[in-house]
């Protein structure tokens, strides 16, 4: 899933996932099942509040506090 776009794809065994996609962990594969309903992909709603949606917001807040830390770091290398 793409945590940014909502975008749910179905991926095959050993199969990688594209660019800027994450594996769901495995308590969320049933859910993912539930909103695949048999496709191939779907479109998972970032402000529903659902299993997903909080799933996604988390990764993205994580990335968000990675740049900050990063950003603070390498201003305390210039000075």
């Amino acid at each position: 899933m793409n945590p940014y776009t909502g975008h749910l794809v179905r991926l095959q065994d050993n199969e990688t996932p594209p660019e800027q996609y994450e594996i769901l962990p495995e308590q969320l594969n049933r859910a993912a099942r539930r909103k695949l309903a048999g496709k191939n992909e779907a479109t998972v709603s970032l402000t529903s509040g659902g299993k997903l949606s909080k799933w996604a917001a988390e990764k993205r807040k994580s990335k968000r506090k990675m740049a900050k830390a990063s950003r603070k770091r390498n201003r305390s290398k210039t000075k």
